[in-house]
């Protein structure tokens, strides 16, 4: 996925500024693509040079003015040739499942502690992730069904996220109860 079309998928509901859609990345999109500040001014400013976004000044009276980003005609045209195209799918890489293949030479004690470790980390995201649907969408699925298409699509791969996470802890329960009864049958 390409960060300019990242931000250009943000501008279709409304304008935003710069901070907006880094503090949009910080609680809804780091599920799934990260950017620093830095990049996403940087892409900013190369999708303002391609005309895919122009730019607004507001005038604040108590604050310096802001630059607002809105979706241009050719930038929208952009997204749409981007989404249509087909998908390459992502391929999987997991560090985790290559320490578990390495079981044989480290003994399950050290592969145990990661897959607690990522446990807990799971769990803290399936928190994190049921207080942003808590926050944003306290009444859905009844809320989304009539709301714009932006907030559904976000709402979709919110839900995609929580999904994924409950598919992980299924996994990791299951692996490491069969672990943790092998190594009990192994001290007997």
């Amino acid at each position: 996925m390409s960060l300019k079309h990242a931000i250009l998928s943000m501008l279709t509901d409304q304008p935003k500024t710069g901070y907006d859609i880094a503090k949009e990345f910080s609680y809804s999109v780091k599920n799934y693509w990260h950017a620093s500040h830095q990049q996403i001014y940087k892409t900013l400013a190369e999708i303002e040079e391609k005309h895919w976004v122009s730019c607004l000044f507001v005038e604040q009276s108590s604050k310096p003015s802001k630059k607002e980003y809105l979706i241009t005609e050719s930038g929208k045209e952009e997204l749409v040739r981007w989404v249509v195209k087909p998908l390459k799918h992502e391929t999987y890489k997991s560090t985790l499942s290559i320490k578990i293949i390495s079981m044989g030479a480290v003994g399950t004690g050290p592969i145990l502690l990661e897959l607690h470790e990522y446990k807990d980390y799971i769990h803290k995201q399936v928190v994190y992730l049921e207080d942003i649907e808590n926050t944003h969408y306290p009444n859905a699925p009844e809320e989304v069904k009539l709301d714009s298409d932006y907030n559904r699509g976000r709402y979709f791969v919110l839900r995609r996220a929580w999904h994924w996470c409950q598919q992980e802890l299924n996994w990791l329960d299951e692996t490491i109860a069969f672990l943790e009864t092998r190594d009990t049958e192994k001290k007997k």
